[in-house]
């Protein structure tokens, strides 16, 4: 797969920018943490001066990420997000990776606890706003319960 590294990065960094800070705040058109983190994309691309077209796939990919399921089609750079975004909080699709990959990125960039602070903070926005992908993914993926019980350490 081909597809744009930058994007990629910045969607990656502020995928979750819709729980904290500026943006944690819900308001009526932007009630889902989602799409919050999703301006904070669009907000970055404009500040660089990204065309339209690009700033709106990676809020697209930001948003598409709470889907469980994105297939390439719908966007390269949120197909890759979205699979990162499970092996990251969740450890699934681990087993596709080499295990000596995973222990090098660890070792290098050692995991926060995502037990403890993610996921009462990903729980508490999907029981605020029943109209969030978080409720959803929540509800129907027990998404909660895969940070809870993800292999990391």
């Amino acid at each position: 797969m081909t597809f744009d590294d930058e994007m990629l990065y910045v969607a990656s960094l502020t995928h979750d920018l819709g729980f904290y800070v500026r943006y944690a705040e819900a308001t009526r058109d932007a009630e889902c943490f989602s799409i919050r983190s999703a301006r904070s994309a669009g907000e970055i691309a404009d500040a660089a001066g990204w065309d339209r077209a690009r700033a709106e796939r990676v809020q697209e990919a930001i948003i598409f990420n709470v889907n469980g399921h994105v297939p390439p089609d719908d966007g390269v750079e949120a197909h890759l997000m979205m699979r990162g975004v499970l092996v990251d909080a969740t450890g699934l699709h681990a087993c596709r990776i080499n295990p000596q990959s995973i222990d090098a990125v660890f070792d290098r960039l050692p995991r926060l606890d995502i037990r403890t602070k993610l996921g009462p903070v990903f729980l508490g926005e999907a029981d605020r706003h029943p109209r969030c992908r978080g409720y959803f993914a929540e509800t129907y993926m027990h998404f909660g319960l895969l940070i809870r019980t993800s292999p990391w350490k």
